[in-house]
C-alpha cells in the first residue's frame, strides 16, 4: 500500500514538472559497474564472434524479442521515432509524446496489442551488443548507431510523455542499459549523446 501511495505522489508531482528535458540537467557521469569493461575486453574469440554477429543484426535493422520479430528497418533509418511506439504484432502505434504516461491505459491496450512488446524495445537492451562491439573492435558504425538510437529515443520520449515512461520497472531497466553503455564506451560517444544519456538518467532518477 505504501508503495502505491508513493507511486501516486510521484505521478501527481510529475505532472507539475512536465516541462521537457531542460528540467533534468545531465549530471557528471561516473563508472558504476566497475570491472565490466575489463570483463568484456577479456572476451574469448567465440564470445567476440557472437558479439559481432549480434551487432551486425542490429546494424541490419533486425530485432526480435519475446518470440516476435519487428519489421526490419533500413540501415539508413534504424531508429525512426515511431519505432518506440510500434506493436510488432498489430502494427499499431501506442501513444507517444502527445500523451502523459500516466494517462495511457496500457493494461487493456485499446486494440494496440500487448504493451510488453513496445516496452521491450524501449529498454534499449538491443544497443548493448553494439556497445560491446564498439569496445572490442572500434567499430565506428556501431558508435553511430548507438548515438542515433539515443538521439531518437530522447527526441521521441520527453520526460513522462508516452508509453515508455508508464512503468517504473521499465524506466529502471532502460536506465541500466544506458549505464552499461556508458561504462563500456561512454568515452567514445559524442558530447551531445553523453548529455542526452545524462538527461534521461536524471529524469529516470526523479521518476524512481
Amino acid at each position: 500500500v505504501l508503495h502505491r501511495l508513493g507511486e501516486q505522489r510521484r505521478r501527481i508531482a510529475s505532472r507539475r514538472r512536465d516541462g521537457g528535458w531542460q528540467r533534468y540537467a545531465s549530471p557528471r557521469l561516473h563508472p558504476v559497474l566497475r570491472g565490466l569493461r575489463d570483463a568484456v575486453l577479456a572476451a574469448t574469440p567465440a564470445q567476440r564472434q557472437a558479439i559481432a554477429a549480434a551487432a551486425q543484426k542490429a546494424l541490419g535493422g533486425e530485432f526480435s524479442a519475446l518470440g516476435r520479430t519487428w519489421p526490419r528497418r533500413h540501415p539508413d533509418r534504424l531508429f525512426p521515432p515511431e519505432l518506440w511506439r510500434l506493436d510488432p504484432v498489430t502494427g499499431r502505434l501506442w501513444p507517444g509524446a502527445e500523451a502523459h504516461a500516466f494517462d495511457i491505459d496500457f493494461r487493456h491496450g485499446g486494440g494496440r496489442g500487448d504493451v510488453k512488446y513496445v516496452w521491450e524495445i524501449n529498454r534499449l537492451q538491443q544497443l548493448l551488443p553494439l556497445a560491446a562491439h564498439l569496445l572490442l573492435a572500434g567499430d565506428d558504425q556501431s558508435r553511430r548507431a548507438i548515438e542515433a538510437a539515443i538521439d531518437s529515443w530522447h527526441s521521441a520520449n520527453p520526460p513522462f510523455r508516452g508509453v515508455g515512461w508508464a512503468s517504473g520497472i521499465e524506466v529502471a531497466l532502460r536506465a541500466i542499459s544506458l549505464i552499461v553503455i556508458m561504462d563500456l564506451v561512454g568515452d567514445r560517444l559524442g558530447a551531445a549523446t553523453r548529455q542526452q544519456v545524462g538527461e534521461i538518467l536524471a529524469a529516470s532518477a526523479y521518476w524512481l
